[in-house]
């Protein structure tokens, strides 16, 4: 999973707007965005320092993905709810767990992530064999790939809806977004075979 990460974040900030109290300033919301969109891609930014610095497109730093770190922030935030206590620090925890979790829900679904490192080492994954084996190139070649349009225009449907805009012109939104994600899929559905053909010649799983 790439940029789309960032998709349940914008979720859980939405989401739990209703929450916020009246007195947190301008900044104090700002930063509750922040985290909750930083928090989903957070856990990848070893596999940006390494393409950058290091000259590989991998992780190097497991514990990020960890279901432990964001459990521990996930405690936290049900602590702080049960003794109704800190509004603040708990709406932040929570969407530190909420965008930490996502981001390892997505990595099972679209390749494969050790969940109990550094207790065990096994991938968790739902994906085809050949994306847990093949990397990043085998992820952009597999219709798995096609969660990220997806995600991206439901985000942008409900972005659209929640702002005032009057019927005709959400409307025209929802075509938009809707015509451009299943162009999109079919035109990479009817290339895939020379996608993945390009990307794996010789081998077969």
């Amino acid at each position: 999973m790439l940029a789309a990460h960032l998709v349940p974040g914008y979720f859980a900030a939405s989401r739990s707007q209703s929450h916020w109290r009246p007195e947190w300033s301008k900044a104090q919301r700002r930063w509750l965005w922040t985290t909750a969109l930083a928090s989903t891609v957070a856990p990848d930014l070893d596999v940006i320092y390494n393409a950058l610095f290091r000259g590989f497109f991998n992780h190097s730093t497991l514990w990020t993905h960890s279901v432990f770190v964001y459990l521990g922030f996930g405690l936290l935030w049900f602590a702080l709810h049960a003794l109704n206590s800190q509004p603040y620090l708990r709406t932040w925890a929570g969407l530190v767990a909420a965008g930490g979790f996502s981001h390892l829900l997505l990595d099972v679904v679209a390749h494969g992530t050790p969940l109990l490192y550094p207790v065990s080492m096994w991938i968790f994954s739902l994906a085809p064999r050949r994306v847990v084996i093949g990397g990043v190139w085998a992820y952009l070649t597999d219709p798995v790939f096609l969660i990220e349009p997806l995600l991206f225009g439901i985000a942008i449907v409900h972005w659209a809806y929640q702002r005032k805009l009057n019927v005709r012109h959400r409307k025209w939104i929802l075509i938009g977004i809707t015509s451009g994600v299943v162009l999109f899929a079919v035109v990479f559905i009817l290339t895939l075979p020379h996608l993945q053909q390009a990307v794996t010649p010789s081998t077969t799983f």
